[in-house]
């Protein structure tokens, strides 16, 4: 099969804050099948939501292979793309990422797919692919963990639109110990914390000077990058010796891994804000979700964020087993107290594979998560919550969320949604929270209007 025809696809939603930053994954399984000889193409619509649609690429690169990376929240597109694909029966149709790593049960159902890959898939790519044979029935790949020190640069050079690349998504280890009982990273990466040589992710950043100029963020996609403390401080040593005229931002770093070194090193290396994932203020839930650190640890970090000058951001989780709506307000006090400049107010998601979808089945009531999107990009939508209990119900979690957004003024004012917030505000009865948080959200919009 060398120098066949491989088609890489990337869905995205429009409404999704992130453009102009590929996919991480696909990157590294094109980097993977080129060094092997297929001829790649990659349409990663993160990059460019105008690119042209998947049956008018196949027309004209005509593949003989296409993969497509799946996130359940972005089902509805994919499952549209995969009738795409369908409709070309000579085609070898492979599917990847989080949702065919936790649903790979289900996607063996389903006959417009050939392969599922589970986990990470660097290992198992090229031998499927290579073979280039279309099964009787769906078959899963389970490819095993990859040698970290082999694991491929990234091949953005061979996205549609690959000028209009502005962010790119590093990857300094994968993999992350702890327990929480929400996250499904157990069931798509591995719970073995695998870092890459140092050495070779400066090489990977010095190929990012000389091959994309256009990038101005670097974004470091880490399930848990400072686990090893010494380690990330090494790294930002060395980032900080090399590095371009960047922003630097991190997706994931727990508390009680921000000690006031790292915290230099960041602001440093262009880094603008930190977000820490509280999840929940309550006490006794934040025990329960088994995050391994504490609210007062949390605190601390928040205090050394604050007094850098960087900007502090908090992510919550709304639905959780023993939230409430007056729970939910123990969480935007605790926002308040700390100074968090920005916040996610997210909604449960309980994926197959974490303790809390188990608790849910037996506690509470489940709706299909696929296509559950947790908030749009200006916070104040939400979708009907996947996971409810007679205690909270799907009402009472929509209410607690636009309670968190609204009084922690943390959404966009647009004309759009104004009568939205408004029409919301008299049927949730939060009339006091309407009027404090209106006037500051208008003299912002004033303030951004003014500026030259």
């Amino acid at each position: 099969m060398a120098n066949k025809k491989v088609l890489l696809i990337s869905p995205a939603l429009k409404s999704m804050m992130v453009i102009g930053r590929p996919h991480l994954g696909i990157g590294l399984i094109a980097g993977k099948l080129t060094a092997a000889g297929f001829d790649v193409r990659i349409l990663d619509y993160i990059i460019d939501r105008k690119l042209p649609p998947v049956g008018e690429v196949i027309d004209s690169f005509k593949p003989d292979i296409a993969g497509i990376t799946i996130n359940t929240a972005y089902w509805s597109l994919a499952d549209r793309m995969l009738d795409e694909l369908d409709e070309h029966p000579g085609l070898i149709k492979l599917a990847g990422g989080p949702h065919s790593s936790l649903y790979s049960d289900e996607l063996t159902k389903d006959g417009r797919i050939h392969y599922v890959f589970r986990g990470e898939s660097e290992e198992g790519i090229v031998d499927i692919c290579e073979r280039g044979i279309i099964p009787d029935s769906p078959v899963v790949v389970e490819p095993p963990l990859p040698d970290m020190s082999r694991i491929p640069l990234p091949a953005f050079d061979l996205c549609m639109s690959r000028e209009k690349i502005i962010e790119y998504p590093l990857q300094t280890s994968r993999g992350c110990p702890f327990n929480c009982i929400f996250c499904e990273v157990s069931g798509i990466s591995s719970k073995k914390w695998r870092p890459r040589p140092i050495g070779q992710v400066i090489g990977e950043l010095e190929t990012v000077k000389q091959k994309y100029p256009g990038v101005r963020i670097i974004q470091i996609q880490d399930d848990n990058a400072a686990h090893d403390m010494d380690r990330f401080k090494e790294f930002l040593d060395a980032y900080n010796s090399m590095r371009g005229d960047w922003i630097l931002r991190i997706d994931n770093i727990r508390a009680d891994n921000v000690d006031a070194e790292i915290v230099a090193l960041l602001e440093k290396a262009g880094c603008e804000s930190i977000c820490l994932g509280v999840e929940h203020a309550n006490p006794e839930i934040f025990k329960s979700i088994k995050k391994g650190e504490t609210l007062d640890r949390i605190r601390e970090s928040a205090r050394l964020i604050k007094n850098s000058g960087m900007r502090l951001g908090m992510c919550f989780v709304i639905g959780l087993p023993g939230d409430s709506y007056e729970r939910t307000k123990e969480s935007v006090r605790f926002a308040k107290e700390n100074g968090a400049d920005f916040m996610f107010w997210n909604i449960l998601v309980p994926h197959k594979g974490t303790q809390v979808r188990e608790w849910f089945e037996k506690n509470g009531r489940l709706r299909d998560e696929r296509s559950f999107i947790s908030a749009m990009d200006d916070q104040i939508m939400a979708c009907r919550p996947v996971a409810e209990t007679d205690s909270f119900p799907a009402s009472e979690i929509l209410k607690s969320h636009f309670m968190a957004v609204l009084s922690t003024n943390n959404y966009k004012l647009t004309k759009k949604n104004f009568l939205t917030i408004i029409f919301k505000a008299f049927q949730y009865g939060l009339i006091k929270e309407l009027f404090r948080s209106l006037p500051s959200k208008l003299i912002e919009k004033l303030k951004a209007k003014m500026r030259p």
